[in-house]
This record gives C-alpha cells, structure tokens and sequence, in this order.
C-alpha cells in the first residue's frame, strides 16, 4: 500500500524487476503543474516481469496514469514487461489514457500477457483521448470493465493502434465490457484490418448513444479473417451482399452479419475465411439468393433458397461452415 500526492515524474515506477505488487495505493493530482502531454504517467510499469496491480485509485493524473511499456534502456530480452495484471482499480479525470499498453516495439519483442479486468475509468469532460490504447501487444486482455466517456468530444473509449504494424500487436480480446458517453466503443486502425492479427471483441455492453465499433479506413476494407467481432445493439449492419453474379465466394473478412441483398438471382457456394469456431448469420432483404449445400452444409444436405426476412445461421468447424439454424419469416 502507498500513496502519491502531485508528483512531478512517476508517482510509482517499476522498473526491471519481476514478482512486484502494488495494493490498495492511491495517486493523485499526478503532475498537475507541469503537464506535458507527453506521457510522463502516474504509475508506469517498465522492463518487469509478473506484476499485480490490485485496488488501486488513480485522481486527476494528468499525464497519463497506467503505462506497460518496450524500454531501450534495459538489457535484451529483459527490456520487455511481461505477465501484467491489473483489476479493480479506479480511474478518475486523466487527461491523457487511463492505461496504456506498449509502446514502439523493441526488437526483442512487444508487451505480452497483459490483462485488464474490472476497473472502472471515468474521463473528464471535453477529452479526446481514449481511455485504453492498445499500441501494441500480444496477448492482451480486457474484460469486464465500467468505461465512462460522459462530456468527451469526438472520442473512442478503446484504441487499437496497431503501432509499427500489425505484426506488433497479436491475441487481442476485448469483452464484457461496459461502455457508454463515447462517440465510439473500440476502433481499429487501418493496419488491423489486413494482414493476421487475431483480435476478438464481443459480449460488450455499449450505450445505444455510441456508435459501438470505427473502422479507420472503413469496415469494407477488412480482409483480416482473424478479426472477429460482435455488434451489441444490431443497430448498425455488417457487410451487404448485393452482386448478382454466380458461384460467389464471399470474403466475409470476419464479420458475425452479412445482408443478402442481391437485386437479381445470385448462387452462392461460399464463404472464404472462416475462422475455426466463427459464427455467421445471414439475413436476406429479398428472395434473390440461394445458398448452395457445397462448402456449406445445410439442414438435410438441401440448397437454402432464402425468402424476404429469413435468417440462416452457420458455423465454422473443420475447414466448412455447417448450419447452426434457420428461421424461416
């Protein structure tokens, strides 16, 4: 247990070390009279292995509260932090992210086995920054935390940045999360979207006020099949299907909904890039399309000729999509 009351550097630095555990501190007006924007946080955590942040209060850190960073400074491979937890802590007013995870990736790796659960992060009005912002990582968890974006201006509560490229940021999940007062819930850079990062968000609760995912570059453009994601709402569509070619193979790229819109008769045989456990619903506009029992399995090994308003859904198991149900409206 400590406590750090305006401090000009770092309230708490963990520094190339490993097994440490910080309980029930408290930090405040963290550098409230020299703000930089510049990252000078509250609380960083340095070139260290398993380290336990528990209970903790952060108040008014204004050059960011909670880093997990890549340090020059430290000896290869040890200048990486790995095995970070932090869980039932407070978050009030930074002014920069409440956490930030990685920073410009070290030749010797990036920050790794991170997870973030149950806290609670409250940002002050008329702030632009993310609450969490994911630079880069492997294996990195956020779960079940309260994130309360009331007042900000064109914000996102969650950023995946995908810093240096894609390659630096891996396993990312982000679910069970309640997210409100946000113009967006989580937003993916453009470099996410390509390539074969595996990030997965879904089970989150996001306020019928925000706009629950950003794609940077537009959502279309999503060729990663590794990125898996849910909308809460349903309020917004996924991807829409309108070509009235035949035999279409469909690059879902990931998406949970697909629209069936096609303005003419449209066959198709498949969806390309499934991920092994995905699901995928689709919902037909019309009746122009029929689904081919090839790559996917129906119900009764039958072509699935879908009327307005019918859904089917299938499942990705064993390198084919198999169909999970159907309702007929």
């Amino acid at each position: 247990q400590s406590s750090a009351d305006n401090c000009q550097r770092h309230g708490i630095y963990f520094a190339e070390g490993r097994n440490y555990t910080a309980s029930s501190c408290l930090i405040r007006n963290h550098r409230s009279t020299v703000y930089s924007a510049a990252y000078r946080v509250a609380f960083s955590i340095s070139r260290s292995r398993n380290v336990t942040v528990e209970g903790c209060v952060f108040d008014n850190c204004y050059d960011g509260t909670v880093e997990i960073d890549v340090d020059t400074q430290g000896t290869a491979p040890d200048n990486v932090s790995i095995g970070t937890v932090l869980s039932n802590c407070v978050f009030l007013g930074s002014a920069l992210a409440d956490i930030r995870i990685g920073t410009v990736p070290a030749i010797d790796g990036v920050v790794s086995d991170v997870v973030v659960s149950n806290c609670v992060m409250v940002r002050p009005s008329s702030n632009s920054i993310s609450s969490i912002t994911i630079e880069g990582g492997d294996r990195i968890k956020i779960d079940g935390c309260l994130i309360d974006g009331s007042g900000t201006a064109s914000s996102r509560a969650i950023t995946l940045n995908g810093t240096s490229g894609a390659t630096y940021t891996d396993d990312v999940t982000i679910t069970n999360n309640q997210i409100s007062g946000w113009d967006y819930g989580v937003q993916f850079e453009s470099v996410l979207l390509t390539g074969a990062s595996k990030i997965q968000v879904f089970n989150n609760q996001i306020s019928a006020t925000t706009a629950e995912l950003e794609f940077v570059g537009g959502e279309d453009t999503t060729t990663n099949n590794n990125l898996i994601y849910k909308r809460s709402n349903g309020k917004n569509a996924n991807r829409t299907y309108s070509s009235s070619g035949s035999n279409v193979v469909i690059p879902v790229g990931g998406v949970d909904v697909l629209i069936m819109s096609a303005s003419g008769a449209t066959t198709v045989s498949n969806f390309s890039g499934g991920t092994e456990g995905q699901e995928l619903m689709c919902y037909f506009t019309n009746g122009n399309t029929t689904l081919l029992n090839t790559n996917l399995y129906t119900a009764g090994a039958l072509n699935f000729v879908g009327s307005q308003y019918d859904t089917i859904t299938f499942v990705y198991i064993g390198g084919f999509w198999r169909e999970k149900c159907r309702s007929l409206n």
